[in-house]
């Protein structure tokens, strides 16, 4: 059977002609022996390439020239893409290294500044504890002293050897014996010295020959052999004490203060008095204050022996605060040129890092004491040999927070790095590879890939969001690094932070005064006519006592000086108008007489307003430090509203101080806290800078109330102030101590204005040396030492630390940003060109409907019979495939794609 062909005829109307920005469709070179698609059926891939090879081959100039452009702009996105992401590695690594060296260099002053404070603590128990032997020697300089009548007659000698026993034993001291003009020993509490010559060095006669008669305070050191002779325990019983591994040196330093005895007014001084301290290591607790309170920490008193050595004299480490003290004897020769240079330059603390000393590394500040003074001023006319005040802390409290820094950072940083290489990696996998292969497939005419590479990249379009959200989530992750890290130093300031131990100084500052009123009213009463003024009617015994209460006031800086007998009436006052009346504060004349005791008491304790008013005048005393300024009518004694904070003496008095006997008087002290420079001023002045205060507790209003403060900003003199904390970090601090917790630090406290860090401190009783001294629980007050300071250094190294971290996260991040938009921007423009340069424009409705009725009448035809079924169909080499009005390549969205046959011949 023939086959059916369909006539040859024009079409009715020509196909559309692309406008210039449309492509054109051409049909397809004819290719015999192979048939066209059955009429109606659905368009295959072939079709489509077919349909894209036309209009490719219509218009290929201005795509192909496109293409080629944007493969250019593509190399240069890629290069980019590079730079930014190797300038973005570059500054995480170069960041991260400046952040983990500004907190190591930040550790490491911390630590310098931290050993610095101790140095300086160590200093001031040094210094009081001359000060202790100058105001005892002070004592007996006038012709109305024990030691002078001693001096004067021959028959009283015994009274100046008791007087000398009791300082000995109430001081702690090792040598106190009065000399001639020859050196040679008149009075001592060691009798077998009388007559002998006391000159450890040369220096003693040189200061008893110059014309120069102030009071000395020197060192020297003395050998064993003289050590001996003084009956200094440890070189007599070769180490009489429990310290392990304790050995006695060949040498040691003796602190002596050497004072001339005006016995005879008028005349040149003709004896003198010597107190003398040695610094052993049984006397470890004079560097023991620093170490106590601050973890690892060791501190030690060393010298230069006569052969020319580094050694050990007294030294207190504890390594955690519930473990035993340790007494180390370090090799001093490791940086024995470091401690010759302060050797040179007395005065000035001296750091040095990365010191070896026994297994361990330490930081190590270091200051040399002034040879010899005279007044408080250098004595230069006698040589004597300096010791040095050296305090360490081991470089592992540094190391282990770098340890943990490192561990966290590095990561950390590694983490970044990945973030930031798979943006870019993804960004490459998702847009620019896709685009290189398409225009790939349009220079080698890859009409099928073409089509699914366009496809596929404009599948992934969406994707630059979850893309760019993840990349947000994983940095904003690792911002968490920023309060990591925060919180690690945070938590690292109390090995750091000095407050705590010189909030700690103010306990060692009150109690020093306490002990010297203690030693002070204990001396007086062995005077006899103090022992005789309670039972006696005779007025000038009464006028003797009353000059030497009022010398007491005077001396000591204090309110109250009074002796009260058995019944608590005044006997004798620094107050004369007292004379007669009962003690105004009778509570405390109670804790002796009930019962009777011969035991001294020192305490701290509040007293009404009324009380002091009744038995001081209303004088304050400020012993202030040169240059302050005068405390604010607020703090003053007479205004304290809310009572006055007082340290209270009270001490027996015997008929003869030589006889064991019940008490017949009783000596009372009283030294007011209220509105005084004393304890806030030393300690502000001592360390420079920073806020101390005392607080006490009014128990009628069960508020806590300002007795005194003192601030100093860096740069300016220290200043009595009325400044106070927050009261809730005060209370926070009072709950601390009554919950067993310990002293409270705490950062971010503001005083005037500045930002400090504050310790609160619970005032604390110590023993007082040898001095027999009872507490009173029943008149416990609640007093707390603050101290604060502004710790600069330490709040920049957070500050530093945070703002590092930002930056490496807000580097990384836009650099992610940047490296994707650097990308997506121009390929979306890309694509949006695609779409322009492909879509085919629609056909009318009625054209479109004549195309399709024309093919489904010859479908019809050919389904009628009149060709043979068995030939198979071929297609007019001129068949054009017809595609639809709304398929646009590569669209996936709308896939209506038709091919019908259009068999119209030409």
């Amino acid at each position: 059977m023939a086959s059916w062909q369909a006539p040859h005829r024009r079409p009715s109307s020509p196909p559309p002609i692309a406008k210039p920005h449309q492509v054109a469709c051409e049909p397809p070179a004819s290719q015999p022996g192979r048939s066209a698609a059955p009429p109606g059926a659905g368009a295959t891939e072939s079709h489509v390439d077919s349909a894209a090879s036309a209009q490719t081959g219509t218009s290929s100039g201005n795509t192909k020239k496109k293409a080629s452009g944007f493969s250019n702009r593509l190399t240069a996105i890629r290069l980019r893409m590079k730079v930014l992401l190797v300038v973005a590695e570059v500054i995480l690594a170069v960041a991260l290294t400046v952040q983990l060296v500004a907190l190591n260099a930040g550790l490491s002053s911390a630590l310098v500044r931290k050993n610095e404070a101790f140095v300086k603590l160590i200093a001031l128990q040094y210094q009081d504890a001359s000060n202790k032997m100058a105001l005892g020697s002070n004592t007996y300089r006038t012709s109305s002293s024990p030691i002078c009548a001693a001096m004067l007659s021959p028959g009283a000698t015994r009274v100046g050897v008791n007087a000398l026993t009791l300082e000995t034993r109430l001081r702690a001291l090792d040598i106190a014996v009065v000399v001639d003009s020859n050196a040679v020993i008149q009075l001592a509490g060691h009798t077998h010295l009388i007559g002998t010559t006391f000159d450890p060095s040369t220096e003693i006669s040189t200061y008893i020959n110059s014309s120069a008669k102030g009071q000395l305070s020197l060192t020297v050191m003395a050998d064993t052999t003289f050590l001996q002779s003084l009956g200094v325990p440890e070189y007599v019983t070769n180490g009489d004490n429990a310290l392990p591994g304790y050995s006695v040196n060949s040498v040691a330093p003796v602190r002596l203060v050497v004072t001339p005895l005006e016995c005879r007014p008028g005349s040149a001084p003709t004896s003198f008095l010597i107190f003398g301290d040695m610094i052993t290591r049984r006397k470890a607790t004079m560097v023991a204050e620093g170490p106590s309170s601050s973890k690892d920490t060791f501190s030690a008193i060393i010298g230069k022996t006569p052969a020319g050595s580094w050694t050990t004299f007294a030294s207190y480490e504890r390594v955690v605060g519930a473990d035993p003290p340790t007494y180390p004897d370090y090799d001093w020769s490791t940086f024995a040129t470091d401690l010759d240079t302060a050797l040179q330059d007395p005065g000035r603390i001296h750091s040095t890092t990365s010191v070896r000393l026994g297994t361990s590394t330490y930081t190590v500040s270091y200051m040399a004491r002034s040879a010899a003074t005279m007044g408080g001023q250098p004595y230069d006319q006698v040589s004597s040999p300096s010791v040095v005040l050296v305090n360490g802390s081991p470089q592992s409290l540094q190391q282990d927070i770098m340890s943990g820094a490192i561990a966290w950072h590095v990561p950390a940083g590694i983490l970044m790095m990945i973030a930031t290489v798979g943006a870019t990696v993804a960004v490459v996998k998702l847009f620019i590879v896709p685009v290189e292969a398409l225009i790939e497939a349009s220079a080698h005419k890859q009409f099928k890939r073409f089509n699914e590479g366009l496809r596929k990249l404009k599948k992934n379009r969406p994707h630059i969001y979850l893309l760019t959200g993840i990349i947000a989530m994983t940095q904003g992750v690792l911002l968490g690094l920023v309060f990591i890290n925060r919180h690690m130093i945070t938590n690292a300031f109390a090995n750091f932070s000095v407050v705590t131990s010189q909030g700690q100084s103010m306990n060692y500052i009150v109690n020093t005064k306490l002990e010297q009123m203690t030693l002070g009213i204990q001396t007086l009463g062995f005077n006899p006519a103090v022992g005789q003024a309670a039972n006696s009617t005779d007025p000038t015994v009464i006028a003797t006592v009353n000059a030497l209460l009022a010398a007491q006031v005077s001396l000591r800086k204090i309110e109250v000086a009074a002796l009260v007998d058995l019944h608590g009436v005044v006997v004798a006052s620094a107050l004369p108008a007292t004379i007669g009346a009962p003690f105004g504060v009778k509570h405390i004349v109670d804790y002796v007489r009930d019962p009777p005791t011969n035991t001294s008491f020192a305490f701290v304790d509040r007293i009404p307003l009324s009380m002091m008013r009744a038995v001081a005048n209303e004088t304050v005393w400020r012993d202030p430090l040169p240059g302050t300024i005068v405390a604010p009518s607020t703090l003053r004694w007479p205004q304290a509203t809310h009572g006055v904070l007082v340290r209270v003496v009270i001490s027996p008095v015997l008929y003869d101080a030589t006889v064991p006997s019940s008490p017949v008087s009783y000596l009372v002290f009283v030294d007011a806290l209220n509105g005084k420079g004393a304890v806030v001023e030393n300690v502000v002045s001592t360390f420079t800078d920073g806020y101390a205060a005392i607080y006490f507790l009014d128990p009628s209003t069960r508020t806590m109330v300002l007795a005194t403060s003192a601030l100093q900003h860096s740069g300016s003199g220290p200043m009595l102030a009325d400044t106070g904390i927050d009261m809730d970090a005060l209370y926070r601090g009072v709950l601390s101590d009554l919950n067993g917790s310990g002293i409270l630090v705490e950062q971010g406290n503001t005083v005037d204005g500045e930002g400090m860090s504050v310790a609160i401190v619970p005032y604390r009783k110590f023993p007082l040396g040898t001095t027999p001294v009872r507490d009173t629980s029943d008149s416990y007050t609640m007093v707390y030492m603050v101290r604060g300071q502004a710790e600069a250094s330490w709040q920049q190294l957070l500050a530093t630390q945070l703002s590092v971290q930002i930056v490496i996260m807000a580097v990384e991040m836009l650099a992610s940003v940047a490296i994707t938009l650097l990308a997506f921007v121009p390929l979306q423009r890309f694509l949006s060109a695609l779409d322009r340069a492909f879509n085919v424009p629609s056909m009318s409705q009625e054209r479109m409907a004549k195309y399709e009725n024309k093919a489904m009448e010859m479908v019809q035809a050919a389904e009628s019979g009149t060709r043979d079924q068995s030939e198979p169909a071929r297609s007019h080499p001129n068949t054009i495939p017809v595609i639809s009005h709304n398929m646009t390549i590569g669209d996936t969205s709308n896939r209506t794609t038709r091919v019908d046959a259009w068999n119209e011949e030409r």
